[in-house]
């Protein structure tokens, strides 16, 4: 890690010590006229330049507060270095967590005036758009200041420094219901960041939803912290960094609501979220047009989803216990399932007249706010392909209810024993079909 020495401005390297000096750390929406670290360490750059004008006024701010070290991301990180980057974005979630103190620097929110809702304001900064916001989780205390590092606000108040920031943090304004309305975060979790793990991945993917990220990779590298992931940065893989990402998250945790999200969004497309929203517990999304719905019930949908933007209706959806799932796991066939009909997790049609089997698959979440007695859960609708392996399906807007899905036997599969019947299943990741309506396997 490297730090600024708030009295000396100078660069000072700790990568081989274990114990880190305390530090305060900068988050800011990159301009035009940044200071990198190689013109940082080499002194070429202006003095009335912006982005080192930016640098000072942290620094100073930081002595006032009485901290020798901050760390910003311009010029603290060689990006030069692909290990070196590599190496700051998968612990910059930790480095925020360690951190004093945050400060977040906003260029286009001034002083609140006695006539003007300037929380409106606040709330519609453009630093709200930004990918990299683990500071909103992952610092114990956030500091809002202005473009002359007057103070705007605090986030919430937990282990601020010295005697004379304790006494400024008591004059500041709370601003955490203000940043959980714009955020879409809950209060709750924006008081005690500890608690994340208690969120399920579809809330925690619908967070990031209406973000944006100069580079495409970093829709998913601004994720790792959020979700305890540690995986390389392969910059040029554009959006596939994403779905790295979710096989990631699938490899380490067993939460379902992973498979929970809009599957026929065009992630590139400016929507209306409120048509987005989930809003009945018994589909995965809402089709504003129903005469899209034909069309895409005749092709088959992505296992895996494209973008954040679709899970920007999930904001509501929670783990459920309820089901009892035998694990399951990405390989290179797709999505190996073993699912059992003693829990009521699949269906298969015994309808021969169909071309391909059905298979009715429950999943371990539902809506935040159904009774926990009688949850109504979410589900994946597969369809036996020619291959013999399945592929996700749009039937999630016909009437089915989990008190109705009962296992059906199929005559391709293996006969009844008793009130168990275990199945072993592939489903592909791609929505790739072949000209014979095939899926393609391999």
């Amino acid at each position: 890690m490297r730090l600024i020495n708030t009295h000396t401005l100078q660069l000072e390297d700790f990568f081989a010590q274990p114990k880190k000096p305390e530090y305060v750390i900068l988050s800011h929406r990159w301009g035009a006229d940044e200071v990198n670290y190689k013109d940082y360490i080499k002194d070429r750059y202006k003095p009335t330049q912006a982005g080192y004008q930016k640098i000072v006024g942290c620094c100073e701010l930081a002595r006032e507060w009485e901290c020798d070290y901050v760390w910003i991301d311009t010029c603290c990180i060689d990006k030069r270095s692909s290990a070196e980057l590599s190496e700051a974005i998968n612990s910059m979630y930790a480095w925020y967590q360690n951190a004093l103190t945050c400060f977040v620097y906003l260029t286009d929110v001034t002083l609140p005036a006695e006539d003007d809702d300037w929380r409106t304001h606040f709330a519609k900064s453009a630093w709200f758009t930004r990918g990299w916001s683990k500071e909103l989780l992952a610092s114990r205390t956030t500091i809002f200041c202005g473009p002359d590092w007057s103070f705007l606000g605090v986030k919430f108040v937990a282990g601020v420094i010295g005697a004379k920031a304790r006494k400024q943090v008591k004059e500041m304004d709370i601003l955490i219901d203000t940043i959980a309305d714009a955020t879409g975060i809950p209060w709750d979790l924006l008081a005690k960041p500890h608690t994340l793990g208690a969120y399920s991945i579809a809330q925690r993917m619908s967070w990031a939803a209406h973000r944006e990220t100069t580079r495409d990779e970093d829709r998913a590298y601004c994720l790792l912290g959020i979700f305890d992931i540690n995986m390389p940065l392969l910059y040029g893989e554009g959006s596939k960094a994403f779905r790295r990402l979710q096989l990631e998250i699938i490899r380490q945790t067993n939460d379902e609501s992973i498979f929970v999200f809009d599957r026929l969004l065009d992630p590139e497309e400016t929507a209306d979220v409120s048509k987005l929203m989930v809003r009945e517990p018994n589909t995965v999304i809402i089709l504003p047009d129903p005469q899209q719905l034909n069309e895409f019930r005749r092709r088959s949908l992505p296992l895996l989803a494209i973008s954040p933007r679709q899970f920007a209706g999930c904001n509501n959806v929670v783990k459920e216990r309820y089901l009892r799932r035998l694990p399951y796991q990405m390989t290179n066939q797709g999505l190996q399932l073993q699912l059992s009909s003693d829990n009521e997790t699949w269906r298969t049609a015994s309808d021969r007249s169909e071309k391909y089997d059905t298979i009715i698959c429950m999943l371990s979440c539902k809506l935040g706010d159904e009774e926990p007695s009688s949850p109504l859960l979410y589900w994946l609708v597969l369809k036996r392909q020619n291959c013999g392996h399945y592929t996700v399906k749009n039937d999630g807007f016909d009437d089915y209810r989990p008190q109705r899905l009962i296992a059906h036997q199929s005559p391709r599969d293996k006969p009844l024993k008793g009130d168990h019947l275990a199945l072993t299943l592939w489903v592909h990741t791609s929505d790739i079909i072949d000209q014979y309506g095939d899926s393609i396997c391999g």
